[in-house]
């Protein structure tokens, strides 16, 4: 995940000119801010490793959002340090930058609940049902190629959007224009408490383990429609019982993707439905992660082979990196 002793810039900073050419390539958008962080500048890269520009980028993103929670925070009467969730898909650059990003947001007095690798819609259902959470920082570029990465900031469950996305932007590009802003986020990353820090990384398993109930709560909720857990029993043991005269299978190609470590395998067998994950280790990815077209037929193939075996198996699912879309393949009835 990181090492709390090893600071980010000990090899010196980055020229200003570097920072802001690593800037041109960068896409701003109230969807996520995103370009390609490997260091070799390759899309289909998976070098974990980030230039020392990226670096400073991933601590002025990280800069802008706590500042921007903290004003938020102040302006609705909270007089605690606000509290931020920060996870990260599946892809090799996210250790780093979430390294950077946290001890950027300890410097600046926020507290952290680092979740490490999580799918999308789990750290936002994490962030709706927590009342102690102010926000959250995802690292994730979605579908795009795996040498990509990016920030999503959020709160209350959604990422940021309209005025308040353009605000985030307005003030990021403020902060860019500091020809000494390199040095400021290498202090801020100095500065950040080692021993708070170690504590992030050793918890970051209970915080995963909430965040995964959370969303598993969230998903029984929204699939059943109710808000009673004895509705939803009966909604899912209404499919189960279903699932006993006419078994259906469900295959998963996850791709090595974020959602390897999400609700899947749960949620599916409880309704009785039998199911199956394949390339489902966090950050093996083994083909390109767009959900589409020829990205689709590993799962093709894995879906026949288990059809030929268990006609049951009807059905199969691609998701993206983040988990937070993607495709379904199914048998033809009439074809197989």
């Amino acid at each position: 995940m990181a090492d709390p002793g090893v600071l980010p810039f000990k090899k010196g900073l980055p020229s200003y000119e570097d920072i802001l050419k690593s800037r041109e390539t960068m896409i701003l958008s109230s969807s996520g801010w995103r370009k390609i962080f490997a260091v070799d500048g390759e899309e289909e890269s998976t070098t974990p490793e980030v230039s020392d520009a990226d670096k400073i980028i991933a601590g002025i993103a990280a800069l802008t959002f706590a500042q921007y929670i903290k004003e938020r925070c102040r302006s609705n009467g909270k007089t605690t340090a606000p509290l931020l969730l920060i996870g990260t898909d599946s892809r090799p650059t996210g250790p780093i930058l979430s390294d950077i990003m946290i001890r950027v947001f300890l410097s600046e007095g926020l507290e952290v609940r680092h979740l490490f690798i999580t799918a999308a819609p789990e750290i936002m259902a994490y962030s709706a049902t927590t009342e102690e959470s102010d926000g959250f920082a995802y690292i994730s570029a979605s579908h795009n190629p795996i040498g990509h990465n990016g920030f999503k900031f959020g709160l209350e469950g959604g990422v940021i959007g309209g005025k308040e996305s353009k605000q985030l932007i307005d003030s990021f590009l403020k902060h860019l224009s500091d020809s000494n802003i390199a040095a400021k986020i290498s202090e801020l990353t100095e500065n950040a408490d080692n021993d708070k820090y170690e504590k992030i990384l050793l918890s970051s398993h209970k915080w995963k383990n909430e965040a995964y109930r959370s969303y598993l709560a969230f998903a029984k909720r929204t699939i059943s429609d109710s808000e009673e857990p004895e509705e939803q029993d009966k909604f899912f043991s209404a499919i189960s019982e279903t699932a006993e005269s006419r078994p259906a299978g469900v295959i998963g190609e996850l791709n090595g993707s974020a959602r390897s470590l999400s609700i899947d395998a749960e949620i599916i067998t409880e309704a009785g439905v039998k199911c199956m994950l394949f390339n489902n280790t966090p950050g093996k990815v083994v083909h390109r992660i767009v959900p589409e077209g020829f990205s689709l037929d590993p799962c093709r193939e894995l879906l026949e082979k288990a059809n030929r075996k268990d006609p049951s198996y009807i059905l199969g699912y691609v998701p993206d990196n983040d988990g937070d879309r993607g495709n379904i393949v199914y048998i033809d009835s009439t074809t197989g």
